[in-house]
């Protein structure tokens, strides 16, 4: 009886009973049926479901053991974890975090080649593999700053990511997921030691040169790197870290 009152619901009905659900439980809900799975990666029921459950905040906690990499979700609502293993397209190989934004995470092959990128969305558990950065094939190591932009005004995202330790010149390419093409932009200024993870505020992405004291920005607006020298609060030390 309760699949038969189900199964004639209206598709809109529906769509607002599921978008009441927590979260979490979105994902078997998907198994019941191709129409609920279909209906669950929707954009139209995304963004529902962002004006029905409201903003939910996440710390995000990435691990890698050996092959084995780990998601883990700390829901500050329900003051619980959620986990998940990362496992792209059955490799064996593991993937390490670089960066994280607009409800996507950014991740790299770093085995094979760091040109190698791929995002994960952890609310769909739906994985895309990047093009390869072209002008960046061969070269190996983590890239030394990496942000995540959302474009809400016309749904997209854009990607930037900036150099590596193994890379001669510091170019910064940006990919822009309307296109999926990425793009040579400015290359990131003479710096000396170590830069902080970026962050990303606005149309800017902003680390932090601690041995230098300098403030390091990219305007994605521009395609351009702007360089600050500042002045650190007293009695900071070493590392620093650069926030929102």
């Amino acid at each position: 009886m309760e699949g038969i009152v189900w199964q004639n619901l209206p598709e809109d009905l529906i769509e607002k009973v599921l978008a009441t659900l927590p979260v979490s439980t979105l994902p078997k809900m998907r198994a019941v049926c191709k129409a609920w799975s279909s209906l669950i990666l929707s954009q139209p029921f995304i963004e529902l479901c962002a004006r029905t459950c409201g903003r939910q905040d996440h710390l995000l906690c990435f691990t890698t053991v050996g092959t084995k990499c780990t998601l883990a979700a700390f829901n500050l609502a329900s003051n619980n974890w959620q986990s998940s293993s990362l496992n792209f397209r059955g490799s064996k190989r593991p993937v390490f975090f670089v960066a994280a934004g607009a409800g996507l995470i950014l991740l790299n092959d770093r085995c094979v080649d760091v040109s190698t990128y791929c995002l994960y969305n952890p609310f769909t558990r739906v994985w895309t593999e990047l093009p390869p950065i072209p002008q960046a094939k061969g070269h190996s190591g983590p890239p030394l700053v990496a942000g995540i932009f959302e474009r809400r005004d016309t749904k997209s995202y854009s990607l930037v990511v900036t150099g590596s330790n193994g890379y001669c010149r510091k170019s910064t390419y940006v990919f822009h997921s309307l296109t999926r093409t990425w793009q040579v932009s400015g290359s990131l200024p003479q710096i000396r030691g170590d830069l902080t993870d970026g962050i990303v505020s606005g149309s800017y992405l902003h680390a932090l040169a601690s041995l230098t004291k300098e403030l390091l920005s990219f305007d994605i607006k521009q395609g351009i790197w702007i360089k600050r020298r500042i002045s650190f609060p007293p009695h900071a030390s070493y590392p620093f870290d650069c926030g929102e």
